[in-house]
């Protein structure tokens, strides 16, 4: 889909109050220098932890970028290797029912999926879930000529810990990337779909 009917889908969605475009510099085109040199996307940060036999930059060379200036370039090391980004400059509540939607568009060979650290909190009891990722189903790309849209969604559901079920959540936007060849990055976009309000009372209910 071209970027404009994207963006305006978006529009007439948050002209309704049902839907809001998370800001998540998803061009990539806002880049800092780590202090060890390394440059990425402002904003984001990679889940050392979770990142294995990559290499993870900033392309800035024009056929590697479909739109802007920059692309974020990643580079498997290993059949294992795996990259984990997150937005932590952008947390956002949700609610059960709400949906968040998701695009990015992809070159090369591996495979991606968009997501969310799900985190929560039981306001009257100050109870912590801790950290949850919540990404949507891989999506494979074998296209190292042409740029390929990848979509996915992620409805919020309560979420359960032990004896607990948490209802106020809050979403941090996440990439992740799995058994990459080279893999090419770029116009990412988090749209936040909200639920209805009386859908979502009857789903914390429940």
């Amino acid at each position: 889909m071209p970027i404009c009917c994207t963006l305006l889908c978006c529009l007439l969605l948050a002209l309704e109050g049902k839907a809001e475009e998370l800001e998540v510099n998803g061009g990539f085109e806002r880049v800092v220098a780590s202090k060890t040199g390394q440059v990425l996307p402002d904003g984001w940060l990679l889940n050392t932890a979770a990142c294995h036999d990559c290499t993870v930059l900033i392309s800035k060379n024009p056929a590697e970028v479909r739109s802007g200036h920059f692309s974020l370039w990643l580079e498997g090391e290993s059949s294992q290797s795996q990259a984990y980004l997150m937005r932590y400059a952008s947390r956002t509540a949700v609610k059960p029912g709400d949906v968040l939607r998701m695009t990015v568009w992809a070159q090369g060979k591996g495979e991606v999926s968009l997501g969310a650290l799900a985190t929560g909190t039981i306001s009257t009891t100050g109870q912590n879930l801790g950290a949850r990722t919540l990404a949507g189903k891989r999506v494979a790309v074998d296209s190292p000529e042409s740029w390929q849209q990848c979509e996915f969604s992620l409805e919020v559901q309560p979420i359960r810990k032990n004896d607990l079920v948490f209802t106020d959540l809050s979403y941090v936007p996440i990439i992740l990337t799995f058994n990459m060849d080279v893999l090419l990055l770029d116009d990412c976009t988090f749209v936040l779909e909200h639920a209805e309000e009386e859908k979502a009372a009857s789903e914390q209910e429940n």
